[in-house]
């Protein structure tokens, strides 16, 4: 089974892509109408990416 995480902050995403994470798929909610990309977290570098991301957003993980 695939481990998928579902981001909805565009700079988020944005971050994640420019980091070299590619995007497994983009979709729209069906209900909220809101954006959302797919990101697969078996990804070499994604924990590492992850992390940066919330140091550099000063939240704990």
């Amino acid at each position: 089974m695939e481990e998928i995480i579902y981001i909805y902050d565009l700079n988020q995403a944005r971050y994640f892509i420019k980091q070299g994470l590619k995007i497994c798929d983009i979709g729209i909610h069906t209900k909220t109408r809101n954006p959302y990309w797919v990101f697969d977290k078996t990804q070499s570098n994604f924990e590492q990416i992850f992390q940066q991301w919330l140091t550099q957003k000063q939240y704990v993980w």
